[in-house]
């Protein structure tokens, strides 16, 4: 996906339809950086979309991309509640991503620490009454995955 980014999933050997709510927004919000987009919304609330769209911009305004690949891993559902509410992990590994300058391909002197080791990452979605699950929120956390 983009200019010289891939992310390879390792799905579930018995996939459920909140896997794919995990791996929508992960690869959507990859996606929205390597294509030098200005945010990423799908199937997300406005809290959400806003603070993920902000985490975009940290990327896009300051003229970089990413280029590599991730690698998203052990996606579970974790909790279900009353149908209308779920959490779904992950485990993300994207130390062969690399951040680097839009213009020149060129890597950032700087790399993020935070990409340099596997992290885990949680999706609270709610079903509305259209009966489409939406991202609430999201959040990382750093060793619990390896």
């Amino acid at each position: 996906m983009g200019d010289g980014l891939r992310i390879r999933v390792d799905w579930p050997r018995k996939p459920d339809p909140l896997h794919k709510v995990m791996v929508d927004y992960y690869v959507g919000v990859r996606r929205a950086i390597a294509e030098g987009k200005s945010g990423y919304g799908e199937n997300m609330e406005f809290e959400a979309q806003a603070s993920t769209s902000q985490w975009i911009r940290g990327f896009t305004d300051q003229g970089e991309t990413i280029r590599g690949t991730a690698r998203l891993y052990d996606v579970e559902v974790a909790a279900v509640f009353d149908g209308k509410g779920a959490q779904v992990n992950a485990c993300v590994d994207e130390s062969d991503v690399t951040v680097v300058s839009a213009s020149t391909g060129k890597p950032i002197a700087r790399q993020p620490d935070w990409m340099r080791k596997p992290y885990f990452q949680t999706v609270l979605a709610h079903r509305a009454d259209d009966g489409v699950w939406r991202i609430r929120t999201s959040q990382t956390e750093q060793g619990r995955c390896t």
